[in-house]
């Protein structure tokens, strides 16, 4: 197993009784980057409230590669973010020649299979994706925490589950409504959903990664 870094025991972390201490530490340490992808959800609705589908699918589309642009990371989340407008990229196509909204929004749920299989394979090949995202986004937590750590594959699992139970729903909603009411319903929540996983998870590794700090 991967050892942590000498350079463990210089790391400071924040006092987690502290709220506020806590917040300002991720505000530093957190790159906030990868949350750039959420904005074409919104010009979808937007676009598709005042225009038309094909200009709304458009619209979201050029939004993404923007979003996708302005995100030059490096490592994994790079790589969960080229995927992830790969998949984008095939439903506007799909979505535009058909004309149907319903075929371009339907990429969250692919994206969640995706995640399901990829992150479920990380675990088997004894890499959880979480810890090697974690380590990227939180450069301090990459000298303390393996990668091989229980935090991080007790995390990947939840966030497999998460990703199963939110496509399974997500397929019901889309069956049942508009492309533009899957969208109003689906991405508050979708935030509600990951906004408290992301505070769970780095309260929880952080947690983990200041008692690892006082063992070395």
């Amino acid at each position: 197993m991967e050892k942590p870094s000498p350079e463990a025991a210089e790391i400071k972390f924040p006092n987690l009784r502290n709220p506020r201490e806590t917040l300002h530490w991720f505000w530093e340490e957190a790159d906030f980057k990868i949350l750039l992808p959420a904005i074409p959800m919104a010009i979808f609705v937007i676009l598709n409230w005042q225009t038309s589908e094909w200009i709304a699918i458009l619209g979201s589309f050029i939004a993404t590669a923007i979003a996708f642009y302005l995100n030059k990371q490096n490592g994994v989340i790079r790589m969960l973010t080229v995927m992830g407008f790969a998949i984008v990229t095939i439903s506007a196509v799909v979505g535009m020649l058909m004309n149907n909204a319903k075929a371009y929004v339907s990429e969250s749920i692919t994206t969640d299979l995706m995640h399901v299989i990829i992150f479920t394979t990380s675990i088997i090949v004894r890499k959880p994706l979480v810890g090697l995202i974690a380590r990227e986004a939180l450069p301090l937590v990459r000298n303390t925490l393996p990668v091989m750590h229980k935090i991080f594959v007790s995390l990947t699992a939840t966030f497999i589950a998460i990703n199963l139970l939110t496509a399974i729903a997500r397929i019901f909603l889309l069956e049942n409504v508009t492309a533009t009411t899957y969208v109003l319903i689906n991405t508050p929540a979708s935030f509600i959903i990951s906004g408290l996983y992301l505070a769970t998870s780095g309260y929880l590794i952080v947690r983990a990664a200041k008692k690892e700090n006082t063992s070395v």
